[in-house]
């Protein structure tokens, strides 16, 4: 994931050609704060459907459902699409890289777990 997330997502926000150290620091912090976001979308998504937000298993499939729409939507459509207008390279779209998929896949597991926990020990 390196030269995404070094190159490729600081790229997006303007940071092309900055130092190794620089894209290093601003690719995680933005990674970090799209996580942020997204993962707050979903804890409010999920108290919609009160089953998702209480109970393990349904936490959990809607978080895989939540990282593979993520995945196909924004890391496979919009960022390749949105690197390609901000930036001299010109990446595939869509891009479906297999371990940006399972990242995707883990990243809303974890989180379709951590709400249900969370709200168990309130």
């Amino acid at each position: 994931m390196g030269e995404v997330l070094f190159t490729a997502i600081p790229g997006m926000y303007g940071f092309e050609g900055v130092s190794r150290t620089v894209a290093i620091f601003v690719g995680w912090a933005i990674h970090l704060s799209h996580g942020t976001v997204l993962g707050l979308i979903f804890g409010v998504a999920v108290t919609v459907v009160p089953e998702c937000g209480e109970r393990l298993k349904y936490g959990f499939l809607a978080g895989v459902a939540y990282g593979i729409v993520l995945w196909v939507a924004l890391a496979s459509l919009l960022m390749p699409f949105w690197v390609g207008q901000a930036m001299s390279i010109d990446p595939p779209v869509p891009d479906w890289r297999l371990w940006s998929l399972l990242g995707h896949v883990l990243y809303g597991a974890f989180l379709g777990l951590l709400i249900p926990l969370y709200r168990r020990y309130e």
